[in-house]
């Protein structure tokens, strides 16, 4: 038998024989099955009023989106602006409800920077260099590029704090190998350590 809770003469949660929940609906298909339509959100509240609750939505804010939301004002319950929204279609957005891409990040920045870090956050130690951060170029899990942003100092100083930019691509004989480096001092080298620029810019 089915355990029904039921207020105002309408079933408004439902335990299945099966021990499915579900709220909204009769018929819940897994442990928690909720259905309420359009505005339907699971609020998450800290209790405080001084800071932001957060909602859980799907099918808010952007048809065939999941989508979480910070409330409008500490401590409230309108949630208007997605800061992160999944569609359906496997598309990422952060700050904006409509992905174009797998990863789609979007800030209004008149006069500033729409930025996007990625950290090595290795605690640094004297003498250690061989750190790196590289974002990666495939094709059908094989990789095709490197773009990396390496240490030539340890970073323990601001003396130290110095790093290189490079690039690196595959042949089909040798496989990846790095083509292309800026160092600190913004010298441009290529292939085997071949400078082709040391000048300032402007020169």
């Amino acid at each position: 038998e089915d355990l029904e809770f039921i207020t105002n003469n309408s079933t408004r949660m439902r335990i299945t024989s099966a021990g499915n929940v579900g709220i909204g609906t009769s018929t819940p298909a897994h442990k928690l099955s909720i259905e309420g339509g359009a505005n339907t959100v699971i609020q998450m509240s800290h209790g405080s009023a001084a800071v932001h609750n957060w909602a859980l939505a799907a099918q808010y804010i952007t048809t065939n989106a999941f989508q979480i939301v910070p409330s409008t004002v500490v401590g409230g319950s309108v949630f208007t602006t997605p800061v992160a929204t999944f569609k359906s279609t496997g598309n990422v957005g952060i700050g904006t409800v409509s992905p174009q891409s797998p990863l789609h990040v979007d800030k209004d920045a008149n006069g500033g920077v729409a930025e996007i870090i990625l950290e090595n956050s290795f605690t640094n130690t004297a003498s250690s260099t061989d750190e790196r951060t590289q974002i990666q170029g495939r094709f059908g899990g094989w990789d095709g590029s490197y773009i990396i942003t390496g240490k030539e100092g340890d970073y323990t100083t601001a003396a130290l704090r110095k790093s290189y930019l490079a690039f690196s691509t595959r042949t089909a004989t040798t496989g990846m190998s790095e083509k292309m480096r800026i160092d600190s001092d913004g010298k441009i080298q290529v292939g085997s350590d071949k400078v082709i620029w040391a000048g300032g810019y402007g020169g």
